[in-house]
């Protein structure tokens, strides 16, 4: 029996000999290499940027105790809602929009660089958002020499963008719940012009700056500064020329803005 067991033992100490001596033999043939990180690897590390991300906990009104901490660099997509208004103090409803958008966080980023959907409709007087001009051609029957001054226009964008959220104002204000996005859409536009009741349709841009405070895990609220230009057209008459038959908006609005994030 005895002479069983010192077999059994010589083989498996001389199998974990040869185990070790391979091991040995390939790290002297073929040493590690050193792994340099790739710009994807920094951007997918999580230690990296958690550290200095906000974290936003709320603290149990019973126990005291602060239930569940969530770092905001990993939140994934957000849900937004905004209304926007002319910064005229003396007419505030002379540009009136409304917006809907979906934000959504690059995948395995920490860069905080974000893509989004937005639906918008605007309701604005003519002189609030473009400038009474003359016809290039001199065609009197042109949409550039109409007399629109207050008429009412009415926009609908359907746009895709990019964009960014950032923490400046976070540390002017002391607080690690603010937030700042930038985001810039392309946008594919509806007008109807309430003047001759022509459709038109075109291409354009906003530019949108929020100060959003979050609230909580989910929740987040604040303002908005958005700025908007679209060019758009309408069907050609006879042998118009298409200046005669474009419009082109362009202005800025202020707004509020609440979003929910997941």
């Amino acid at each position: 029996m005895k002479r069983i067991v010192f077999i059994i033992f010589t083989l498996t100490l001389s199998i974990a000999q040869a185990n070790q001596a391979d091991r040995d033999r390939r790290i002297l043939l073929k040493p590690s290499d050193s792994v340099t990180p790739t710009t994807r690897d920094l951007n997918s590390y999580p230690d990296i940027y958690l550290s200095k991300d906000s974290i936003i906990a709320d603290r149990n009104l019973d126990t005291g105790v602060i239930d569940d901490p969530f770092h905001t660099l990993n939140d994934k997509g957000m849900v937004s809602f905004s209304y926007q208004f002319s910064y005229d103090y003396e007419d505030f409803t002379k540009i009136s929009s409304f917006e809907a958008s979906y934000k959504h966080k690059f995948e395995e980023s920490y860069t905080e660089m974000w893509y989004g959907l937005q639906l918008k409709r605007t309701t604005a007087k003519y002189d609030a958002v473009a400038e009474e001009r003359v016809s290039a051609s001199g065609n009197t029957n042109s949409v550039a020499t109409e007399i629109r001054e207050e008429n009412l226009q009415s926009l609908t964008s359907i746009g895709l963008g990019l964009g960014h959220r950032f923490k400046t104002l976070s540390l002017a204000f002391d607080s690690s719940r603010i937030f700042e996005t930038l985001m810039v859409y392309g946008n594919y536009v509806f007008h109807v012009d309430s003047t001759d009741s022509e459709k038109y349709t075109g291409f354009g841009y906003n530019a949108d700056y929020s100060l959003l405070y979050r609230s909580s895990k989910s929740m987040t609220y604040g303002m908005k500064l958005s700025y908007n230009w679209a060019m758009v057209e309408r069907e050609r008459v006879d042998d118009e020329k298409l200046p005669d038959r474009t419009l082109v908006f362009g202005w800025t609005a202020l707004g509020f803005e609440l979003g929910y994030y997941f």
